[in-house]
């Protein structure tokens, strides 16, 4: 298949998400682009309970602001080790979302 019908496939693909191989309303399906392959699916975030996320983001930066830098180094540190020891995975899961290589 030429590069040009490909990519107007993946292009048709993106407005389609959701709606393709029998996905119910209010779900979003997640494709790998360069394959197609379903990769997932979620629900979709109900528009009505965005204050009370925001409500929560907010407190939760409040809490976080409020630890000594040595406890937000810690939780950083920890964070980073633990990209370091999934960094296969991750990459993976970056890759399958993208079409793109490793």
């Amino acid at each position: 298949m030429p590069a040009k019908s490909i990519k107007r496939k993946l292009q048709s693909q993106k407005y389609t998400v959701g709606r393709k191989k029998g996905a119910a309303p209010g779900i979003t399906v997640y494709y790998n682009p360069a394959t197609g392959r379903e990769l997932g699916r979620a629900p979709n975030t109900d528009l009505s309970k965005i204050p009370s996320m925001v409500k929560d983001a907010r407190r939760a930066q409040q809490i976080w602001a409020s630890y000594p830098f040595k406890e937000r180094k810690m939780r950083i540190l920890k964070i980073r080790d633990y990209i370091v020891d999934h960094a296969d995975e991750i990459a993976a899961v970056v890759s399958n979302s993208s079409g793109k290589t490793k």
